[in-house]
């Protein structure tokens, strides 16, 4: 491609118009550009990078704060989910096309190795002119290319000169492989195993080698003439003929052991502990009235300012009777409702939001996984990289990586353990079509309690964790749908979730169901049966904890049912003339609330 069609290209940049142009390679940019650049051949998470990159020019170190609201109590609490992917892609890029001001823009290089999750999200920001103000400069070997065509369409639909097609470079002189050194070809082998782009930093970890090895080797490469480029920041690429070349005579063994290998360090950074919470403030800091002590028992009980009207809008609820099933045998193994003992000071975080960045990448420990032919193990990994995505609500991705995994182990003969992974994946799967409702994306309701159903068939004995989640999803989606036969359908999976629980040993685990029951029955406007839950499951929480006052888990529980208690006069009003006498009871779960998150270190649910 010739200086002047780069040029051309630079323009469209300052102007602000996106260009998507057919090369193998980019030059360096014009000194009064400042361009981002990503690699779509070294990381799947394309989007999420050029995040962190921008973030990082623009000083702004924050990260997403964890995810969709995990169960219905969640939406009584105000907690809203985590902006989808693509809304935050554009925010951070507009804010750098602000301060920029038309010498600012994002390349993404080798963009025929972006996932399609990828593209899509590409092509849905691009299909609205004017959303992403930041101008894109797409850079890819061959446009025409069957999943390039929608993003190329879409571009020039707007604007017909988006595409910029150069003079062809002449053919490039087959480069012969075997002519390098032993040392030098070890390292280029492996770094063709990483893949088209790797780090330097990964491939001598990955031969127990010295970075500076490594790149000494990568050096001579260079000097005696590899196809071999420099991305910056410790990055390299070779051509897709160069990585074939280079893995066409690696012993097969070889390549298996490498994949296991990498397999654990891309699965394995991010095992480091996490932070414990802040230690409690000193007396002086607490706020006024409150003291360090024990969580009162509450002055009263919010039955006592309602009458059970048992509508909700054009819905009738059941009558408020005293709730029976698994309530009341998880009620008989609590003691009377005493107070806690104080939070402990210190100890591990509770359910940490999101790893680090830098801290491991489990899909592309999958990958390598399953290049080793390990694909059990691959399809946990890929469960554990939909988690993640999950929580940033990164729903296109999440959702690509589920099919993997699922297609994965379709192959496999049946076992306990693979439907107990194959359960969870279909529980991750209508998660994500549930969220996608939500973030846009098109999945329906109905989709996603086809997908709980398919997880609910899997599911073995005994698996209380994902049973009880399971019942959570489900419920949301019902209570999503809203009309009253899917609140019935929400309020029975949740009943016979709690029971199975409880059958199993699990009282906790049955009694965080109690919550999400409350929720529905708010949702029903009976304020009287939502409440006898919450209560019951604060003393059982209670009970928890003067047993085991060291479970940060069971704290959290706590200030959540209390934090919910709190609200309940803010969802359904109050008989007329008890409203004072309601919302004093309502600031007193507040203060309890209050001080335990105060005392974990959660700063957003305190606030």
């Amino acid at each position: 491609m010739n200086r002047d069609d780069w040029e051309a290209v630079w323009t469209r940049a300052r102007e602000g118009s996106h260009t998507l142009v057919r090369a193998e390679r980019m030059p360096p940019p014009p000194t009064d550009l400042k361009l981002v650049v990503v690699d779509c051949g070294s990381t799947a998470a394309v989007l999420e990078e050029a995040c962190r990159r921008v973030e990082r020019l623009l000083g702004a170190g924050e990260q997403p704060q964890g995810g969709s609201p995990r169960g219905l109590r969640h939406g009584l609490l105000g907690e809203l989910p985590e902006r989808p992917a693509e809304s935050r892609f554009v925010e951070l890029g507009n804010r750098l096309a602000q301060w920029g001001a038309g010498h600012a823009a994002l390349a993404l290089e080798s963009l025929e190795a972006a996932d399609p999750p990828t593209l899509e999200s590409l092509g849905d920001i691009l299909a609205h002119p004017g959303w992403l103000r930041l101008p894109l400069v797409l850079i890819c070997a061959d446009p025409s290319a069957g999943k390039l065509k929608p993003l190329a369409a879409a571009l020039q639909a707007e604007d017909p000169e988006a595409l910029i097609t150069p003079i062809p470079e002449p053919a490039a002189v087959p480069f012969h492989w075997q002519g390098l050194s032993p040392r030098v070809l070890r390292v280029l082998r492996a770094g063709a195993v990483v893949g088209t782009t790797f780090e330097a930093t990964l491939v001598a970890r990955l031969l127990e080698e010295s970075p500076g090895w490594v790149l000494e080797a990568l050096q001579e490469a260079v000097d005696l003439g590899a196809p071999l480029a420099d991305r910056g920041e410790g990055r390299f690429s070779l051509t897709p003929e160069g990585v074939t070349a280079l893995q066409a005579r690696l012993l097969p063994s070889l390549a298996t052991h490498w994949h296991q290998r990498l397999a654990k360090l891309l699965g394995g950074r991010g095992a480091e502990p996490p932070a414990a919470p802040a230690a409690p403030p000193a007396s002086g800091a607490e706020p006024r009235g409150e003291t360090s002590g024990p969580i009162p028992p509450p002055a009263g009980r919010f039955e006592e300012f309602y009458q059970s009207t048992g509508q909700a809008g054009p819905m009738k609820a059941p009558a408020a009777e005293k709730p029976a099933g698994p309530i009341e045998a998880l009620g008989q193994q609590a003691g009377p409702a005493q107070a806690p003992a104080a939070p402990p000071q210190a100890g591990p975080a509770i359910r940490p939001a999101i790893p680090p960045a830098g801290s491991g990448d489990p899909a592309q420990a999958a990958a390598h996984l399953d290049a080793a032919g390990e694909v059990e193990d691959a399809a946990r990994h890929y469960l554990e990289a939909v988690r993640e995505l999950e929580a940033r609500n990164d729903v296109r991705r999440g959702y690509y990586l589920t099919e993997q995994a699922l297609e994965l182990l379709e192959g496999l003969p049946p076992s306990r353990e693979r439907a107990l992974l194959a359960a969870q994946l279909w529980l991750e799967r209508g998660r994500l079509q549930w969220q996608g409702t939500v973030a846009g994306a098109a999945f329906t309701l109905d989709e996603a309690l086809e997908s709980l159903e398919a997880a609910r068939q899997l599911l073995p004995e005994g698996a209380a964790q994902v049973l009880g989640d399971l019942a959570t999803v489900t419920a949301g989606v019902c209570y999503d749908r809203g009309d009253m036969a899917s609140l019935e359908r929400a309020l029975e999976q949740l009943t016979e979730a709690s029971r199975a629980l409880l059958e199993q040993g699990e009282p906790m685990a049955a009694a965080r169901l109690l919550n999400e029951q409350g929720a529905v029955w708010v949702r029903l406007g009976d304020p009287v049966r939502a409440s006898h839950l919450l209560t019951r499951a604060r003393e059982l929480f209670g009970d928890r904890l003067l047993d085991s006052p060291d479970d940060l888990a069971a704290w959290l529980e706590m200030a959540e049912t209390e934090h919910l208690l709190a609200r309940l006069p803010l969802h359904v009003p109050p008989r007329p003339g008890r409203e004072r006498e309601a919302l004093a009871l309502g600031l007193e779960h507040a203060r309890g609330a209050e001080r335990t998150y105060r005392r974990l270190g959660r700063q957003r649910e305190m606030a």
